[in-house]
């Protein structure tokens, strides 16, 4: 499956969830900014993707894919880097409890 995972910067939490979704469940996931991409490259990202993770309650809003989003609220950064474990363990949860489980 193709998947987007967004957050505000693109750095730190939508990395975090591609890089899980990518390695240890096999799907093509990308990781990019709400923040610093354009509406245009905003738009084919959203046309590529089969589902568009937010990371953030208060980013969801902001993505106009409404039959293809789905929220993953692990809240603002405190993490200060990708793949941090809290973060990480707390993204394996929310994958857990999704359809996107599976072994790569």
């Amino acid at each position: 499956m193709k998947i987007l995972t967004l957050c505000e910067g693109g750095l730190v939490r939508s990395v975090s969830a591609a890089a899980l979704l990518k390695f240890e469940h096999g799907h093509d996931a990308i990781a990019a900014s709400l923040k610093y991409n354009s509406p245009e490259t905003l738009t084919q990202l959203y046309d590529w993707a089969d589902r568009v993770i937010v990371m953030d309650v208060a980013l969801i809003d902001q993505v106009p894919v409404m039959e293809k989003r789905m929220l993953w609220n692990v809240g603002r950064d405190c993490w200060g880097a990708a793949l941090h474990p809290e973060l990480m363990e707390l993204i394996r949860q929310y994958i857990a409890t999704s359809d996107l489980a599976r072994s790569a």
